[in-house]
């Protein structure tokens, strides 16, 4: 479960989770179109008492449908093979019903209720755009983002098309939007009048369907696979941070990921490792980890733009553990050698929600950044977006959240490279021992 703050976005609320586009629907909040408006904002726009929507979201978030996809965890080249099942597929499907169907129920009641007749001048612009925005986004669109999953090609001129292509996308998700919305006033929130026979009933029904899957499509698109197709493209610039690891000298060697770094550790006493085999090598993995809060606290600091006298830095721990221990003894050295002042905090539990509570009360307390490990990819990005709005700064550590990420600097384990770089050292050691 994710924080829900005023302060949140409605598209990032559904984003971290699914369910919670109902309650938005029902409410008549946009959170495809609309999505990037603080929860605040959007329920003064429609006469809602924000705090009492959060206390609905919170209710809701307890039974959330499990068998909901979420979009958030799915690679690019997943996401477009969803979205066309789930939501291209369906319309194709239905759009025809919805021709006929706006058309006859116009010709036998239009002269009763006259509402109809502009229903159906309304569908047939909108089918006409619609069809031509499905082909676009499936025939041109789709096939260069599965590329940038693929990481063939070449990268940033794909995605500088594909800027220009999604801006043109959203522009006309707008203009769907607000033919949604002539729907919803036209048909009194698809009520049906008492006299209404089936088709006209049917019709109705359907329109409210289409709605609430066009919602669910146009968000998965403008705040998820859109976002994170144009997020920047991967550099191979090497850096070096050096400090102290839980007392012993370390160097960390990071790839650059504009602007979210992935982790390259090697550990300073690796070489130390022969006479004690595998199993020597095996009790400094732990040890080595801490460099990846060393990275993130130095990381920090420039970007806080403070002097070491003036920074109030935070770096939290999640939970009593072994991992946890060794990071902050680096910290905690790391803070003493260079007289950065960090304070160090450890959490009850290893949960999003813990962290919440926890890093929320210390953001009230004059603390200008912090070293968060993030709870859930998802959630954390809430909590991160709210130290943001309050003018402080954050750097994940750890593990990376899902992206794009308010964070102002990531620093995460690529597990790929660190597993083979793992592998190589112990076959080495298996080696020396064997020949020794």
């Amino acid at each position: 479960m994710s924080l829900i703050t005023l302060e949140t976005t409605v598209g990032e609320l559904v984003r971290a989770m699914p369910a919670r586009a109902r309650l938005f629907e029902k409410l008549g909040i946009d959170y495809c179109c609309g999505g990037k408006t603080p929860l605040a904002e959007a329920c003064r726009a429609k006469g809602l008492d924000p705090a009492t929507v959060v206390t609905l979201l919170s209710a809701m978030d307890g039974a959330a449908d499990a068998s909901g996809v979420n979009p958030d965890t799915l690679g690019l080249a997943a996401l477009c093979d969803h979205i066309e099942r789930a939501h291209h597929d369906w319309l194709r499907e239905e759009l025809p019903r919805l021709d006929f169907m706006t058309r006859k129920v116009a010709a036998v009641h239009g002269d009763h209720e006259p509402r109809l007749r502009e229903i159906r001048r309304v569908f047939e612009s909108f089918q006409a755009e619609l069809l031509s925005h499905l082909s676009e986004e499936e025939q041109h669109v789709f096939p260069a983002i599965r590329q940038l999953d693929s990481a063939t090609g070449d990268r940033a001129e794909t995605v500088a098309t594909l800027k220009a292509a999604c801006a043109r996308l959203e522009s006309e998700h707008e203009q769907a939007g607000a033919a949604l919305a002539r729907f919803a006033e036209l048909t009194d929130r698809y009520t049906p009048p008492d006299w209404a026979c089936n088709t006209f009933r049917a019709l109705y029904d359907t329109l409210d369907r289409l709605e609430r899957n066009m919602h669910q499509h146009v968000h998965q698109e403008n705040n998820v696979l859109f976002p994170r197709a144009l997020a920047p493209a991967r550099t191979t610039a090497d850096h070096r941070v050096s400090g102290r690891c839980g007392g012993r000298a370390a160097i960390v060697k990071y790839q650059c990921l504009t602007p979210l770094p992935l982790l390259l550790a090697f550990g300073p006493r690796a070489a130390q490792g022969r006479g004690r085999r595998a199993r020597g090598w095996m009790r400094n993995v732990i040890p080595i980890t801490c460099a990846l809060t060393l990275a993130a606290v130095v990381a920090g600091v420039k970007v806080f733009r403070t002097s070491a006298e003036g920074a109030r830095l935070v770096w939290y721990g999640n939970a009593a553990h072994p991992y946890i221990a060794e990071v902050r003894a680096g910290v905690e050295a790391f803070a003493r050698e260079t007289g950065v002042a960090v304070h160090c905090t450890v959490g009850q539990e290893w949960t999003q929600d813990n962290q919440n509570v926890n890093v929320e009360a210390l953001s009230t307390q004059g603390y200008r950044g912090f070293s968060l490990y993030p709870g859930d990819p998802a959630g954390a990005n809430a909590l991160f977006r709210l130290l943001r709005a309050r003018g402080q700064q954050v750097v994940a550590y750890g593990a990376e959240p899902a992206l794009p990420t308010p964070a102002s600097f990531t620093v995460a384990t690529d597990i790929q490279a660190a597993a083979r770089t793992a592998t190589e050292a112990l076959i080495g050691f298996m080696g020396d021992g064997a020949a020794s």
